[in-house]
């Protein structure tokens, strides 16, 4: 639940700066669609090494 609260922080800290960089809001998406990537990739990653 930790994990959870601090991903919609991060991904809302994203979001305000995209919004004050002024830029596409195209670039909200894409941003967010490659953090949520990385996240559950990661995520994989450690639950392989952690059964492994």
């Amino acid at each position: 639940m930790v994990g959870t609260a601090a991903g919609v922080l991060l991904l809302g800290t994203i979001n305000a700066f995209i919004v004050e960089l002024q830029l596409d809001s195209t670039w909200n998406n894409v941003v967010s669609g490659g953090f949520l990537v990385v996240v559950v990739v990661l995520q994989r990653v450690l639950n392989y090494r952690r059964s492994g």
